[in-house]
Protein backbone atom coordinates (compact mmCIF):
# COMPACT_ATOMS: atom_id res chain seq x y z
CA UNK A 1 0.00 0.00 0.00
CA UNK A 2 1.45 3.36 -1.08
CA UNK A 3 -1.41 5.28 0.92
CA UNK A 4 -0.24 6.06 4.54
CA UNK A 5 -3.57 7.01 6.30
CA UNK A 6 -4.26 4.67 8.81
CA UNK A 7 -6.97 1.76 8.16
CA UNK A 8 -8.52 -0.93 9.76
CA UNK A 9 -10.41 -3.81 9.40
CA UNK A 10 -13.40 -5.40 11.53
CA UNK A 11 -15.58 -8.26 10.68
CA UNK A 12 -18.59 -6.64 11.53
CA UNK A 13 -20.88 -9.98 11.62
CA UNK A 14 -18.87 -10.49 15.27
CA UNK A 15 -20.36 -6.90 16.23
CA UNK A 16 -23.42 -8.15 14.82
CA UNK A 17 -24.16 -11.50 16.65
CA UNK A 18 -22.62 -9.54 20.00
CA UNK A 19 -26.04 -7.37 19.38
CA UNK A 20 -27.96 -9.95 19.02
CA UNK A 21 -26.48 -12.17 22.22
CA UNK A 22 -27.54 -8.79 24.00
CA UNK A 23 -30.92 -9.13 22.59
CA UNK A 24 -31.15 -12.67 23.52
CA UNK A 25 -29.88 -12.35 26.78
CA UNK A 26 -30.97 -8.86 28.14
CA UNK A 27 -34.61 -8.47 25.79
CA UNK A 28 -35.47 -5.37 28.50
CA UNK A 29 -32.21 -4.11 28.17
CA UNK A 30 -31.69 -1.38 25.22
CA UNK A 31 -28.11 -0.83 24.61
CA UNK A 32 -27.00 2.57 23.07
CA UNK A 33 -24.12 3.00 21.37
CA UNK A 34 -21.34 5.27 22.11
CA UNK A 35 -20.62 6.98 18.94
CA UNK A 36 -16.85 8.26 20.04
CA UNK A 37 -15.75 4.63 19.97
CA UNK A 38 -16.23 4.37 16.10
CA UNK A 39 -18.60 6.62 13.99
CA UNK A 40 -18.23 4.84 10.83
CA UNK A 41 -21.30 5.53 8.77
CA UNK A 42 -21.57 1.46 8.13
CA UNK A 43 -21.34 0.54 11.98
CA UNK A 44 -23.63 3.38 12.69
CA UNK A 45 -26.01 1.71 10.10
CA UNK A 46 -26.35 -1.38 10.95
CA UNK A 47 -26.90 -0.47 14.92
CA UNK A 48 -29.65 1.38 13.80
CA UNK A 49 -31.17 -1.54 11.50
CA UNK A 50 -30.75 -3.87 14.42
CA UNK A 51 -32.97 -1.56 16.62
CA UNK A 52 -30.13 0.17 18.55
CA UNK A 53 -29.74 3.38 20.44
CA UNK A 54 -26.65 6.16 20.15
CA UNK A 55 -25.19 7.32 23.07
CA UNK A 56 -23.66 11.28 21.62
CA UNK A 57 -21.65 12.96 23.51
CA UNK A 58 -21.67 15.89 20.78
CA UNK A 59 -23.65 18.05 18.10
CA UNK A 60 -20.77 16.02 15.51
CA UNK A 61 -22.40 12.61 17.43
CA UNK A 62 -25.18 13.43 16.91
CA UNK A 63 -25.08 14.81 13.52
CA UNK A 64 -23.24 11.93 12.04
CA UNK A 65 -26.17 9.60 13.16
CA UNK A 66 -28.38 11.51 11.35
CA UNK A 67 -26.52 11.75 7.87
CA UNK A 68 -26.90 7.81 7.89
CA UNK A 69 -29.88 7.54 9.51
CA UNK A 70 -31.95 10.68 8.88
CA UNK A 71 -35.27 9.25 10.16
CA UNK A 72 -34.61 7.83 13.05
CA UNK A 73 -36.60 8.45 16.44
CA UNK A 74 -34.67 10.55 17.96
CA UNK A 75 -36.97 10.41 21.23
CA UNK A 76 -36.44 6.93 21.70
CA UNK A 77 -33.01 6.10 20.17
CA UNK A 78 -30.91 8.94 21.16
CA UNK A 79 -29.14 10.17 24.12
CA UNK A 80 -27.32 12.91 25.40
CA UNK A 81 -24.63 12.00 27.09
CA UNK A 82 -22.43 14.94 28.04
CA UNK A 83 -21.80 15.00 31.46
CA UNK A 84 -20.87 18.88 31.40
CA UNK A 85 -23.54 20.20 28.26
CA UNK A 86 -23.28 23.92 26.54
CA UNK A 87 -26.56 25.75 26.66
CA UNK A 88 -26.56 25.90 23.15
CA UNK A 89 -25.65 21.93 22.49
CA UNK A 90 -28.65 21.19 24.75
CA UNK A 91 -30.49 23.57 22.39
CA UNK A 92 -29.46 21.40 19.78
CA UNK A 93 -30.43 18.00 20.60
CA UNK A 94 -33.65 19.39 22.25
CA UNK A 95 -34.87 20.71 18.76
CA UNK A 96 -33.86 17.60 17.16
CA UNK A 97 -36.56 15.40 19.01
CA UNK A 98 -33.91 13.93 21.66
CA UNK A 99 -35.91 13.31 24.71
CA UNK A 100 -33.11 11.40 27.06
CA UNK A 101 -29.77 13.04 28.31
CA UNK A 102 -27.52 12.25 31.79
CA UNK A 103 -26.59 14.47 34.78
CA UNK A 104 -23.98 13.64 37.67
CA UNK A 105 -24.18 16.78 39.75
CA UNK A 106 -26.90 19.63 40.91
CA UNK A 107 -25.66 22.26 38.52
CA UNK A 108 -26.53 20.00 35.29
CA UNK A 109 -29.81 19.47 36.68
CA UNK A 110 -30.24 23.21 37.71
CA UNK A 111 -29.21 23.69 34.24
CA UNK A 112 -31.69 20.99 32.06
CA UNK A 113 -34.98 22.60 34.53
CA UNK A 114 -33.70 25.47 32.94
CA UNK A 115 -33.63 25.42 29.46
CA UNK A 116 -35.06 21.16 28.88
CA UNK A 117 -37.81 20.76 31.55
CA UNK A 118 -39.16 17.86 30.39
CA UNK A 119 -36.32 16.12 29.36
CA UNK A 120 -35.98 12.95 30.77
CA UNK A 121 -32.58 12.40 33.12
CA UNK A 122 -30.98 9.66 33.84
CA UNK A 123 -28.73 10.17 36.87
CA UNK A 124 -24.96 9.12 37.26
CA UNK A 125 -23.55 7.81 40.30
CA UNK A 126 -20.40 7.22 41.19
CA UNK A 127 -19.63 4.11 43.04
CA UNK A 128 -16.63 3.25 45.15
CA UNK A 129 -16.76 -0.74 45.89
CA UNK A 130 -15.64 -1.43 48.98
CA UNK A 131 -15.81 -5.29 49.76
CA UNK A 132 -17.69 -7.66 48.55
CA UNK A 133 -21.05 -6.64 50.25
CA UNK A 134 -20.67 -2.89 50.44
CA UNK A 135 -20.51 -0.26 47.94
CA UNK A 136 -20.08 3.34 48.76
CA UNK A 137 -21.98 6.02 47.00
CA UNK A 138 -20.00 8.98 47.13
CA UNK A 139 -21.61 12.67 46.19
CA UNK A 140 -19.76 14.07 42.97
CA UNK A 141 -21.45 17.53 43.38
Amino acid sequence: MDNEDPFYIADVSYCAKQYLKWAHNLPRVKPFYAVKTNGNDFIIKMIEKMGGGFDCASIDELDAVLSVSPNIDCSKRIIYSHPCKQISHMIYFKDRGVQLTVADNDNELVKIKHYWPNVKILIRLKATHVGINEIVYENNA
